[in-house]
């Protein structure tokens, strides 16, 4: 069973040793995105302080238990065992998109519907845009009164926001 659990960013490092000395052939998936920005290359975890966790035996207490007292966890959401059909489709469609070095690729979001983005890299990197129109090899966006259209096979990457 899959399980999502929430975060501190601060002790992500800790809180995977952690889990993983507590709780043996566990799988971790926390996916994430790779993209360069003024010569520098910069991670960004698509699901901010979210990674999901699974083990054949969470539905057992004395497993799951064992997460619950860890340094950096912030808290395991509810509702994991209702939902296992959505998040093993969310977690393929996210391998699906995923590049050789197992990164998400911009291709991901293209799939996704969304209104708003932020734009992590480029020249109007941080600014947040509206998507009119997503076509098959164009996204039809405006910022403000400038409407544009971004190539989906630019190097140009952006992330959804609320």
């Amino acid at each position: 069973m899959w399980i999502i659990i929430k975060y501190k960013r601060s002790e992500y490092s800790l809180l995977l040793s952690q889990i993983s000395k507590k709780i043996k052939d566990i799988k971790i998936y926390c996916p994430k995105l790779i993209y360069e920005k003024n010569n520098k290359f910069f991670t960004n975890y698509i699901l901010e302080d979210y990674l999901f966790c699974f083990h054949e035996n969470f539905n057992d207490k004395k497993i799951y238990s064992k997460l619950k007292y860890l340094k950096g966890l912030s808290s395991i959401l509810d509702g994991c065992s209702l939902n296992q059909d959505q998040i093993i489709e969310f977690i393929n469609l996210c391998k699906e998109n995923e590049d050789p070095k197992g990164n998400i690729a911009q291709t991901f979001f293209h799939q996704l519907n969304i209104s708003k983005a932020r734009f992590l890299n480029g020249p109007f990197s941080n600014l947040i845009f509206e998507i009119l129109e997503n076509k098959k090899k164009l996204v039809k966006c405006t910022l403000g009164s400038i409407i544009f259209t971004l190539n989906k096979k630019s190097n140009l990457y952006y992330k959804p926001v609320k």
